[in-house]
C-alpha cells in the first residue's frame, strides 16, 4: 500500500509540472552582452605559431604550421551600453569570463600568406575579424664565432637519460653557446645587432643558440659548430 501511496504522490507531482507554463521554467536574466569585436592582427608566415605534429589525435609524419590567432584587443558591449575593452586577460580581470577565438586552421586547410578569417566569442556572442598572414620581413642573420675555455664556460649535467627514459648518472659538460653577437639583416636593408636578449630587446623575437652536444656527444678541445635562428632564419657559426 505503501508503495502505491508513493507512486499516486509520484504521478500528482509530474502532472502538476506538466500543467504549469513555459514561462515558469524560463531564465530570469538575458544575456547582458549586445556584441563582441575583436581588432584585426597580422602574423608572421612560419613565426608567430608552431608546427602540428597532430590531427585530431592523430600523428603525422609530415607536420603543419598553426597560426596564433588570438586578438590583441577584444571590444565587450553590453545591452546597457557599458563598453569594456581590453587584451583577453584584461577583458577576464574585468567580468570573470574569458573570450575565446578559434579558426578553421587543419592540415587540410593550412594558410599561406594573405587575409584569413577567425572567429572570438564571448558569453555566447560571436563575431569575425581578419588574420593577415605577411611575409617574413628577416633576410638574414649571422652570429660571431666564439672561444669557450675548456671544462669552464658551461655546465655540468649530472646524467642523461636513455632511450627507454631511464636516468644514468654519469656526469658530462655542456658548453655554453649563447654568448656570440648576432647581426640581423631585414628585406628592406635594415640591419640590427647584439646579444640575444638585446636583439629581443629591440624586435619583441628572441635569436635562439642551439648546438649537437649531447652525452653521447661531447665536445673536445677544437672547433665545433653551433646554430643561430631568428625568426625561422637559421645560420652556423663556429665554437
Amino acid at each position: 500500500m505503501k508503495m502505491k501511496k508513493i507512486l499516486s504522490i509520484l504521478l500528482a507531482a509530474l502532472f502538476v509540472v506538466g500543467a504549469l507554463p513555459m514561462g515558469v521554467f524560463a531564465v530570469e536574466n538575458e544575456n547582458p552582452v549586445a556584441s563582441v569585436t575583436a581588432e584585426d592582427i597580422e602574423v608572421i608566415e612560419k613565426v608567430d605559431g608552431w608546427y602540428r605534429y597532430d590531427e585530431n589525435g592523430k600523428w603525422l609524419e609530415d607536420p603543419w604550421y598553426e597560426y596564433g590567432i588570438y586578438p590583441d584587443k577584444v571590444t565587450i558591449t553590453y545591452n546597457d551600453g557599458t563598453v569594456v575593452s581590453g587584451t583577453t586577460r584584461e577583458i577576464y580581470e574585468q567580468t570573470g569570463y574569458w573570450p575565446g577565438w578559434s579558426s578553421n586552421q587543419s592540415y587540410e586547410n593550412q594558410w599561406g600568406l594573405g587575409e584569413h578569417t577567425a572567429t572570438v566569442s564571448f558569453m555566447g556572442v560571436e563575431s569575425e575579424y581578419k588574420v593577415t598572414v605577411v611575409e617574413n620581413p628577416v633576410a638574414s642573420v649571422t652570429a660571431e664565432n666564439i672561444e669557450v675555455i675548456e671544462n669552464a664556460d658551461g655546465w655540468y649535467w649530472d646524467g642523461y637519460g636513455d632511450e627507454v627514459g631511464n636516468w644514468i648518472d654519469d656526469p658530462w659538460f655542456e658548453y655554453y653557446t649563447y654568448n656570440t653577437i648576432v647581426t640581423v639583416t631585414y628585406k628592406d636593408g635594415t640591419v640590427i645587432s647584439g646579444k640575444l636578449w638585446e636583439i629581443e630587446e629591440q624586435t619583441g623575437y628572441r635569436p635562439l643558440s642551439d648546438s649537437d652536444q649531447s652525452y653521447e656527444k661531447q665536445w673536445g678541445v677544437g672547433e665545433h659548430t653551433a646554430t643561430v635562428s631568428f625568426m625561422g632564419v637559421k645560420a652556423d657559426y663556429t665554437v
